[in-house]
C-alpha cells in the first residue's frame, strides 16, 4: 500500500491563495465520500466528475482541489489530470498559484522518481518565489542525495524573506532523518543552534528540546522548553524533557542543595505534564518521577512512582537502581546490594558512576557498625567491585580505587602482604596522573611501603621506596 506514503507526501502539499469563482467545499465533500465508496472503481464516480468538470472547469484552485483531495486518496491517475488541468489554467491566465505543480511533483516523487519531482517542485519556485512550501519541496528532495544543496535552497527563500526560518527547516530534515535512523543527530543540533529562536514555528520547540536532552544540554533544554510551553502550554514533549533534565541536574550536582533544588523542580514540572490534555502514560516518566522523589528523599511517593511505570512496562532493568535506593533508605542493605548487583547485571548501559555509588554503600554500612563479621565480608564484596571497575574501565579512577583496595586489604590482612601489590599501583598511577599534584600521597604511600618491606627483609624494595618517600 502507498497510502502512507501519500499522506505523508500530502501532509506537505501547499496552497498558494487565488480568488475563487465559488465555494467547492461542499461538492467536494460529496465526491470525495463517493470515492472513498468506491475505492479502486473510478467508474462508479465517472459521472460526479463529468458534473464537477462542468461546475469547475475554469477554476484552477478548485481543480487543484479535487486533485489534491484524489491524490489522498489514492487515485494518482485522476489526481494527475486535475493537476495537469490546473496548471494549464495557471500558465495561460499567468496566475501566480504553485500547489498543482507541487502535486504533480509529489506524484512523481511517490513514483521514486525524484529528478521529475524537483523539476515540478522548481517550476512551484519560478510561479510563487516567495512560497516556502515549494522551497521546502525542493529541499526535500536533495535532503538525502545532497544535504547542502537542500540547505541552500531554503537559504535562497530566506534571501528572498528573511522571517523565514531556514535553519530550523533544515533542522526539521535531519531531525525526521535521525528519527527514520540515519546519523543525523548531531545536524539537528548545530541547525537549530544556527537559528533565532523568534523564528521557531511551534514544532521547532518541543525537536530542540529533545535533541538538547540528547546531548547532555541540560540547562538551554530547559531555557528552550519554557520557551515553547509559554507558546504551547499543553505540549508534552516540552514538559518532558524539561523535567528529564532537572532531575539529570539534580543527579550530576555536586551541591546537596542544589541537586535538592532541582529534583524538586523536577516534581513540580511533572504535575503540569501529567495535567497535560494530551498526555498519555509514559514508563519513562513515572521512573524518571520516581528517580526524583528519591533526590528529596521522598521514598513513599519515589515507590508509589516506581511502581506505576513497572506497571506500563515491566522490563525495565534501568529501575532496579533506584527500587536499591529505596532499600537502602529504608536499612534494607541486603536486599538493597542484591537489588542493585541485580541492576548491574541486566542493565545494558552500566557506567563507571554506577559501580562507584555501590562502592559508596558498602562505605556507608561499614561505618554504621563495628560488628567485623559484618563488615569484613562487605569489605570483601566492596573489594570485589572495584576488581570489575578495574577489568571494566581500564585506565579510570585509578588512584582511587588502588587506595580504595590498598585499605580494604590492609584491613581484611594486617600482614600488609595483599595490600603492598596496591600501594605500589597506587604510587606507579599518582606518579604517572600527576607526581607534582600527588606528591604528599606517594610520600606518605611510599613510606608505608619502605616499613613493610624492611619488616619482610626485603631491601632492594625497602631502598627504593624509602628514597621515593624522601623526594
Amino acid at each position: 500500500m502507498k497510502t502512507l506514503k501519500y499522506l505523508a507526501a500530502g501532509a506537505m502539499l501547499a496552497m498558494c491563495s487565488v480568488a475563487n469563482a465559488q465555494d467547492i467545499t461542499t461538492d467536494l465533500a460529496n465526491l470525495q465520500k463517493v470515492v472513498q465508496s468506491n475505492a479502486g472503481n473510478p467508474a462508479a464516480y465517472k459521472q460526479n466528475l463529468k458534473q464537477m468538470d462542468k461546475l469547475y472547469k475554469k477554476d484552477p484552485e478548485a481543480l487543484a482541489k479535487i486533485a489534491r483531495m484524489f491524490y489522498l486518496e489514492d487515485d494518482t491517475l485522476n489526481a494527475r489530470i486535475y493537476a495537469e488541468k490546473s496548471v494549464a489554467l495557471v500558465e495561460k491566465k499567468k496566475l501566480k498559484f504553485c500547489e498543482p505543480y507541487i502535486i504533480l511533483g509529489d506524484l512523481r516523487y511517490i513514483d521514486d522518481d525524484p529528478g521529475t519531482a524537483a523539476g515540478w517542485y522548481e517550476r512551484a519556485k519560478l510561479n510563487d518565489d516567495r512560497n516556502p512550501k515549494a522551497y521546502e519541496k525542493v529541499a526535500g528532495v536533495y535532503r538525502k542525495a545532497n544535504p547542502r544543496a537542500a540547505v541552500e535552497n531554503l537559504k535562497e527563500l530566506e534571501a528572498i524573506d528573511p522571517s523565514y526560518p531556514a535553519n530550523a527547516v533544515a533542522a526539521g530534515f535531519y531531525y525526521d532523518a535521525a528519527i527514520a535512523g540515519q546519523p543525523t543527530w548531531g545536524r539537528t543540533l548545530e541547525y537549530f543552534q544556527k537559528e533565532d529562536i523568534n523564528k521557531f514555528r511551534e514544532e521547532d520547540y518541543a525537536r530542540y528540546v529533545y535533541v538538547l536532552f540528547l546531548y547532555n544540554k541540560y540547562e538551554k533544554c530547559i531555557e528552550v522548553a519554557d520557551r515553547g510551553l509559554s507558546i504551547v502550554p499543553d505540549d508534552v514533549t516540552c514538559a518532558r524533557y524539561k523535567m528529564y533534565a532537572q532531575n539529570m541536574l539534580g543527579q550530576i550536582s555536586s551541591d546537596s542543595a542544589v541537586a535538592q533544588t532541582n529534583f524538586q523542580q523536577a516534581i513540580e514540572t511533572s504535575k503540569k505534564l501529567f495535567a497535560s490534555e494530551k498526555y498519555k502514560d509514559y514508563a519513562d516518566d513515572y521512573r524518571i518521577l520516581g528517580e526524583a522523589y528519591c533526590g528529596v528523599k521522598n521514598f513513599t511517593d519515589a515507590q508509589a512512582a516506581l511502581n506505576k511505570s513497572l506497571a506500563i512496562e515491566p522490563n525495565q532493568p534501568i529501575i532496579l537502581k533506584s527500587i536499591a535506593e529505596i532499600e537502602f533508605a529504608k536499612g534494607n542493605y541486603e536486599k538493597g546490594f542484591d537489588t542493585y548487583n541485580d541492576y548491574l547485571a541486566k542493565y545494558e548501559k552500566v557506567e563507571l558512576t554506577d559501580y562507584y555509588t555501590l562502592t559508596t554503600k558498602y562505605d556507608e554500612v561499614i561505618r554504621s557498625t563495628e560488628d567485623e563479621t559484618i563488615t569484613k565480608p562487605l569489605r570483601a564484596k566492596q573489594d570485589a567491585v572495584f576488581a570489575t571497575m578495574l577489568e571494566k574501565y581500564p585506565g579510570k579512577l585509578l588512584v582511587y580505587i588502588y587506595y580504595k583496595r590498598a585499605n580494604i586489604n590492609d584491613v581484611l590482612d594486617p600482614s600488609g602482604a595483599s595490600s603492598a601489590p596496591f600501594l605500589e599501583k597506587l604510587v606507579e598511577a599518582a606518579m604517572a596522573e600527576d607526581a607534582v599534584k600527588h606528591k604528599g600521597t606517594i610520600a606518605s604511600v611510599s613510606k608505608r611501603l619502605s616499613d613493610y618491606y624492611t619488616s619482610i627483609e626485603n631491601t632492594e624494595k625497602a631502598a627504593y621506596y624509602k628514597e621515593l618517600a624522601a623526594q
